[in-house]
């Protein structure tokens, strides 16, 4: 067998035990730093055994967000963190904006391009509380176009807030732009509606 440099672009960094809905006392108890190294060490771990060279880290977005976009502005800086601390590992970051935002998510988007050196943006709908064909979602998508950042957009045909036909609303909002479709190929039907 042959080979080949793998370089994962779904990874997603954060507390399982807050984005699965589970009980978060039921998470092993230690410290935020104690966590960030053993998540990390676990992570590599699982990268070296499946021969995973490289991966493009993304928050998760079972982040919990009382304090509105100050808690997404956190995730942004946390993933740029991550990515910063092993950039052969992990050579690009990808970050998020919550449509509840509105106009501060645009704000947002500016500083991630300029400020984080992010390379794209996270969209998984059915955790954001709207569908992925939501004006706010093409809002964002337009303005990242401009700015260079490549819009990632979970697509799971058995989820109604993320069928494929309105990733290709998103999509030919801007016909010129690269988008990256996660969860697509989530079962044969999807897969095969993926080519129309």
């Amino acid at each position: 067998m042959t080979d080949f440099e793998i370089l994962d672009v779904h990874h997603h960094v954060g507390n399982a035990f807050r984005a699965l809905g589970g009980p978060v006392d039921s998470a092993p108890q230690m410290t935020e730093e104690q966590y960030r190294e053993v998540e990390l060490a676990s992570r590599l771990e699982i990268m070296d055994r499946e021969r995973v060279q490289q991966a493009i880290v993304i928050p998760g977005h079972g982040y919990e967000r009382a304090n509105g976009i100050a808690d997404t502005m956190r995730e942004n800086d946390a993933i740029a963190a991550y990515r910063d601390v092993r950039p052969d590992r992990f050579p690009a970051a990808v970050g998020i904006v919550e449509p509840r935002d509105g106009q501060a998510s645009l704000a947002e988007l500016d500083r991630c391009a300029d400020e984080l050196d992010l390379v794209g943006m996270s969209f998984h709908t059915r955790f954001q509380g709207v569908s992925l064909d939501s004006q706010w979602i093409i809002t964002y998508c337009k303005r990242m176009a401009e700015l260079g950042l490549v819009p990632v957009l979970h697509a799971m045909n058995e989820t109604p807030e993320e069928a494929l036909w309105k990733l290709a609303v998103v999509a030919r909002s801007i016909p010129e732009t690269s988008v990256l479709a996660l969860d697509a190929f989530g079962s044969y039907e999807a897969t095969r509606e993926c080519f129309f």
